[in-house]
């Protein structure tokens, strides 16, 4: 996988979530919690099945369920 400033813009318009929650959460100087990326790897699965596109994601109160899936849809 290319660095991210090697991207070109056409490229760079494909960012998995996963790779935008790491650049938006480090552009406000904090650290990626494991259970964000498997968040993200399970929203990921779930949003490219074209059929059927619900799920259930649960985890810790305040875990940042609804910070996680704002972020994709501002993708």
């Amino acid at each position: 996988m290319k660095n991210l400033i090697e991207r070109t813009q056409d490229e760079a318009l494909c960012l998995n979530l996963s790779e935008f929650v790491w650049i938006w959460t480090h552009l406000q100087n904090l650290t990626v919690p494991r259970h964000h990326v498997r968040m993200c790897r399970f929203l990921s699965k779930l949003w490219q099945n074209k059929n059927d596109k619900n799920g259930l994601l649960m985890a810790f109160r305040n875990s940042g369920k609804s910070t996680i899936v704002g972020l994709h849809h501002r993708k």
